[in-house]
């Protein structure tokens, strides 16, 4: 899927764009390949992406968060091999 940013001359649609600023946990563990339960203690660590809470008791996740959060992983495999 692709997004782009909007810019003076586009609009985002009202549904997208609410849909883009309230991802529940299970959407973000289920994008990240990882159990409800470990976002939710990732979460407690601070040290998942970030979130916010609606009236004091619903988290939700913004896309732009989300990917953000993606994107500062370390990305693995250019490294070098040990010498034999």
């Amino acid at each position: 899927m692709f997004v782009s940013t909007p810019t003076a001359t586009t609009q985002i649609p009202h549904d997208l764009k609410f849909a883009a600023y309230n991802l529940n946990e299970r959407f973000v563990a289920e994008f990240l390949g990882l159990n409800v339960e470990t976002v939710r203690g990732y979460r407690k660590q601070r040290r998942g992406p970030q979130f916010r809470k609606i009236c004091g008791r619903a988290v939700r996740y913004s896309l732009k968060d989300l990917l953000a959060f993606v994107d500062a992983q370390p990305i693995g495999g250019g490294g070098r091999r040990p010498a034999a």
